[in-house]
């Protein structure tokens, strides 16, 4: 550790003696399990490493691991940088939600479709939508056709 900012301390156990000790020995709140193979691709290939990561306490960051040239161009440490994108995440997995709900809804209002047509098939559905109470071929009886009827009287 050559040196650090003030904010590399909501990530890393750092006092100031830390300087010019090892970073992979100072305790830190990332939930990385493979951080010492990172640093070694990053002096092995001299390519950043770039990732989201989260911390263990449910924040995220982007983390980005760079090599340091000297002014000498020798490759001599790696940078590590860290953006909080602890609430594009949340926006993100939120989204994802919502997206997912959608989806759902979706599956369901097909579903209801599909029932509705096959009910109206199996129903014989009238065009206006209201199924016929009586079959087509019988007549459906007038208030006129009641009063002048002999059974109508009896009755």
């Amino acid at each position: 550790m050559k040196l650090f900012t003030p904010r590399a301390r909501d990530l890393f156990n750092l006092i100031p003696s830390d300087v010019g000790r090892c970073l992979l020995d100072i305790t830190h709140r990332i939930a990385v399990d493979d951080l010492s193979e990172s640093l070694e691709r990053v002096l092995e290939r001299l390519q950043t490493v770039e990732r989201e990561v989260a911390t263990r306490d449910g924040g995220w960051y982007l983390m980005r691991l760079l090599p340091y040239r000297t002014s000498e161009e020798r490759i001599d440490a790696v940078v590590l940088t860290f953006l909080d994108i602890t609430e594009r995440y949340a926006a993100a997995e939120a989204l994802r939600r919502s997206e997912a709900q959608l989806a759902a809804d979706l599956a369901g209002m097909r579903r209801l479709y599909e029932l509705h047509a096959k009910l109206a098939t199996e129903t014989d559905l009238a065009p206006s939508g209201r199924s016929s109470p009586r079959p087509p071929s019988s007549p459906v009886p007038t208030s006129e056709s009641c009063s002048s009827s002999p059974t109508a009287a009896a009755s």
